[in-house]
């Protein structure tokens, strides 16, 4: 089949969005089908693959990361003339309208695929995201706004059970499909922890605990920072790695300073996938504090990398983590993260059962068989509208 990927972010910037998109894309095309990608234009330099289009936009002073997208007449035109059997939207705002009434202007099913809990996100919105009442207020036009988009779709996807879960509760009446991005569980096999130990001057007998993600106030890191202070007055021989950047990273830095464990957090920025892989494989623990995920890609990258992982839990790493069986989800406080740290730097047998359980238990997010299930989506989203059968599926 031919599929359409409809995104209102792409390359040059990386987040979870364009990870999903090149993942997906990656392990379509190996399948056999055709897969074309359509962006706004982005005034930075970037590389893009093969059958990318990119249509009108205008930059956003305040970020470098976004664009405000502006489809025209030409837009339609370009979407019309690929013949596609299927439009795939990863946004609901200006990309997200255009795939769908470009959807319905030439009889073409639409799926989407809700990534993000944006109504977590208000807070970056500059202005009105200071003010509590404003902040309200968009959060109530987002769930609306959801609502309205998800029910005019032909089918809805999101990464996670408890996401499916909040989404209905917004008055989605349609199925939603559970599809997780998946990872390549092989490319682990490769990885060289101990490039991390030497690339960090870093003795043997230390034991890493690692965070990847956006050094953002959402993914909560400071608590996985306060958390780690408390080890510290039991467990010393530890590193904390906070693999990533954002606008609260010297912030971070200094919260580490004043808690007097500066010497003992590593911030080394962002780091390409091949590169990243190396210090998940170098991890013992993987900590993961964020409440706003709604999938826990980095936490099937760690457990693929053989660490044991302790989440809070919320959202996209309840889907993923048994607790006791392969990792530990804990309530969203220091005392619980750090006595969970603790548990797992003290018992090794049970880090190891963890650890076990956990590269068993990852093999159902692989790219494969994550790929397969959108596969199964798409089929049968276009069989009913072919049929003429309901909206979703």
């Amino acid at each position: 089949m031919k599929i359409a990927l409809v995104t209102e972010v792409y390359h040059p910037s990386v987040n979870g969005v364009v990870i999903s998109i090149d993942t997906f894309r990656n392990e379509l095309c190996a399948l056999g089908h055709d897969v074309i990608i359509i962006a706004p234009q982005n005034k930075y330099k970037h590389s893009d693959p093969t059958d990318t289009y990119r249509i009108p936009s205008l930059s956003i002073p305040w970020t470098k990361d976004y664009v405000m997208s502006r489809p025209d007449a030409s837009s339609y035109e370009l979407l019309r003339k690929q013949k596609v059997d299927i439009i795939h939207t990863q946004h609901m705002f200006a990309m997200g309208w255009f795939g769908l009434r470009a959807g319905q202007k030439y009889s073409i099913p639409v799926v989407h695929t809700y990534h993000t809990l944006i109504t977590e996100y208000t807070h970056h919105i500059p202005l009105l995201g200071s003010f509590i009442p404003t902040r309200w207020m968009i959060q109530k036009y987002l769930i609306n706004h959801t609502r309205r988009y998800g029910n005019a779709v032909n089918a809805l996807i999101t990464p996670s059970h408890a996401m499916a879960h909040i989404l209905r509760s917004y008055g989605i009446r349609r199925k939603v499909n559970v599809v997780s991005t998946g990872i390549n569980i092989k490319s682990f096999d490769v990885a060289d922890g101990d490039y991390i130990y030497t690339r960090h001057g870093l003795p043997k007998n230390v034991k890493i605990v690692l965070f990847v993600g956006r050094l953002a106030s959402e993914k909560s890191v400071d608590l996985l920072i306060r958390s780690y202070a408390e080890l510290q007055k039991f467990y010393t021989h530890t590193r904390l790695i906070l693999l990533g950047s954002g606008p609260q990273q010297q912030e971070y830095e200094a919260l580490a300073h004043t808690l007097g464990i500066s010497g003992k957090v590593l911030f080394p920025g962002f780091v390409k996938p091949d590169i990243a892989r190396h210090y998940f494989r170098a991890a013992y623990i993987f900590a993961f504090p964020s409440h706003t995920d709604t999938q826990g890609i980095v936490i099937a990258e760690a457990m693929a990398a053989g660490a044991a992982v302790v989440a809070v839990n919320k959202l996209g790493p309840t889907d993923i983590i048994k607790n006791g069986y392969n990792g530990l989800l804990v309530m969203q406080t220091v005392t619980s993260m750090s006595n969970a740290l603790q548990r797992l730097l003290t018992n090794k047998a049970f880090h190891d059962r963890l650890v076990r359980s956990a590269c068993e238990s990852v093999k159902r997010y692989s790219t494969q068989v994550q790929t397969h299930e959108l596969v199964k989506v798409y089929t049968e989203t276009i069989r009913s509208y072919a049929s003429g059968g309901p909206t979703g599926i």
